[in-house]
């Protein structure tokens, strides 16, 4: 019996749904139902019961659930008695427009619950080039995307698909003294009047890889020489909120977490006549996700939190 039929069974019983389920696991609904009847077939009795109401558990799989549950437990804690498998540190690495997103707010969390471990948290325009296979020294990777031939490199660097958090686009972020303000829409040649502040140097983020092509291709043919480069994201939105002729860009809708967007100090505009859709992925070790409790915890924490935004 593979200890995945097993936690894919107490997946589903807490679900009370096969697609539920599945999205919980970032797994098929085929997938999911075959590894329960994989279950099913070796035990020799059905543990849950189908019907067009949905799926709820049998006599016997009520019967079983506690002790599937000690079962999962037990095996991780032996998985982390292995000194091979010993935990030492996690590396999170986050895209440079994130610094602030998601990963701040459950730290403190973490290292209540688990203080023992190090947490190394850096924040630059490449997160892609730490992807990790270590199960010593894990690493957490959010990544922004749009190319599915570069996504499918990267899956094969980690060994594993990655998590989609989050699917949205690029927009300019303008005060409400903007002379654009009350646009629907943005042109580039609306961007070129103004002034573009980045987080980070524009060379960074033209030479990676990870973020979409038109957005190179913006800054590269249609900046020119009119950007500001400051420290921080906080910076970023200090400088668009003070002066009306500066522009940033930000990343829609996990952009509504900022106090100026909600209060409508600030506003995201759409650019128009360019693709600026992409997707953050979150790049990890199923392996070490297996293995260890506390790397298990962090990967399940970021990905509720990004919930919120969705």
């Amino acid at each position: 019996m593979k200890i995945s039929n097993l936690e894919h069974f107490l997946s589903v019983a807490n679900s009370k749904s096969i697609n539920e389920a599945a999205g919980k696991l970032y797994t098929s609904q085929p997938n999911l139902s075959k590894s329960i009847k994989q279950l099913e077939n070796e035990l020799g009795f059905q543990v849950f019961n189908r019907s067009s109401n949905g799926i709820k558990l049998t006599a016997k799989g009520k019967q079983i659930l506690p002790e599937a549950k000690q079962i999962v437990e037990i095996y991780n804690s032996w998985l982390e008695l292995s000194d091979e498998n010993n935990l030492e540190s996690i590396n999170i690495h986050i895209y440079v427009s994130f610094s602030d997103y998601i990963i701040p707010n459950i730290l403190l969390e973490f290292r209540k619950k688990y203080p023992e471990i190090k947490i190394n948290y850096d924040v630059g325009p490449n997160p892609e080039a730490y992807i990790s296979r270590s199960l010593k020294k894990p690493s957490i990777c959010l990544v922004m995307l749009m190319d599915e031939k570069y996504k499918e490199k990267l899956i094969q660097i980690q060994g594993n698909s990655p998590i989609k958090l989050m699917d949205g686009e690029y927009r300019s972020l303008v005060n409400n003294e903007n002379p654009f303000a009350d646009k629907d829409f943005l042109t580039m040649e609306d961007l070129k009047k103004m002034y573009l502040v980045l987080p980070c140097a524009k060379k960074d983020l033209v030479d990676t890889d990870s973020i979409p092509k038109e957005m190179k291709q913006m800054m590269i043919e249609n900046v020119t020489e009119n950007y500001l480069e400051v420290e921080s994201l906080s910076n970023v939105l200090n400088m668009v909120k003070n002066h009306s002729e500066s522009y940033a860009l930000t990343y829609h809708p996990a952009d509504t977490r900022y106090e100026e967007i909600k209060n409508k100090t600030l506003k995201a505009i759409p650019i128009k006549g360019i693709n600026l859709k992409s997707s953050i992925y979150m790049f990890y070790s199923k392996e070490a996700y297996r293995t260890h409790r506390a790397f298990k915890f962090l990967v399940n924490a970021i990905r509720e939190k990004a919930d919120e935004y969705t």
